[in-house]
């Protein structure tokens, strides 16, 4: 516990990056993000018994949509500061990212209510409504969020500033095995081309 607080308190300090299991340098990677956490915070925590469960259920929904949006937006953010996860990472993203990106009947998010919500004699509209609220919102933002992590840029501008300017302070040193700072990180592993030219 005395741990994750000071990592938590270590990454606050910077203008970047974000939390699911714990702080991170990266709002979305293969262990980060709202597509990663959100799902199965739903299925396993959220609890189903009344019709009031299953319209704060639905509420959720709507909000996942926004959450994903939103981690989208300060992927762009970090970008522009140089802070970018390395190829493997963002490809191990991407990889999951479309697994969850699937038709509404085969989406955790909406099965599990549907399924739930019978089981306890509740109104058929539920399973409906989780359909079209993930075909309105969820959907579109996983696609926003896809394209993103598709189209970060690996050598930022910022990545190019900090590399001039030296070392950025280092944030890593408690949410990975690296000591690298994001610059060194981003010259290292992210930017392959400045291993040729750096």
């Amino acid at each position: 516990m005395l741990y994750t607080l000071q990592s938590a308190t270590a990454v606050q300090r910077f203008d970047f990056g974000g939390s699911t299991y714990g702080p991170s340098p990266y709002v979305v990677s293969q262990l980060t993000g709202a597509y990663q956490s959100f799902p199965d915070f739903l299925d396993n925590k959220h609890s189903i018994n009344t019709a009031a469960d299953a319209d704060a259920y639905l509420s959720r929904l709507r909000a996942f949509g926004d959450q994903l949006d939103a981690n989208t937006e300060r992927m762009h953010h970090d970008a522009g500061l140089g802070v970018v996860p390395p190829d493997f990472l963002l490809d191990t993203a991407l990889i999951q990212l479309g697994k969850t990106r699937v038709p509404a009947d085969q989406a955790l998010v909406v099965t599990s209510l549907a399924k739930r919500a019978a089981a306890k004699g509740l109104s058929a509209h539920y399973a409906r409504d989780a359909t079209r609220i993930y075909d309105e919102k969820v959907l579109p933002a996983l696609d926003r969020q896809i394209a993103a992590a598709r189209g970060v840029t690996r050598c930022s501008p910022g990545c190019a500033r900090r590399r001039k300017n030296g070392s950025a302070p280092n944030s890593t040193s408690r949410t990975s095995t690296t000591r690298c700072s994001p610059a060194g990180a981003c010259r290292s592993i992210s930017c392959s081309r400045w291993a040729m030219t750096g």
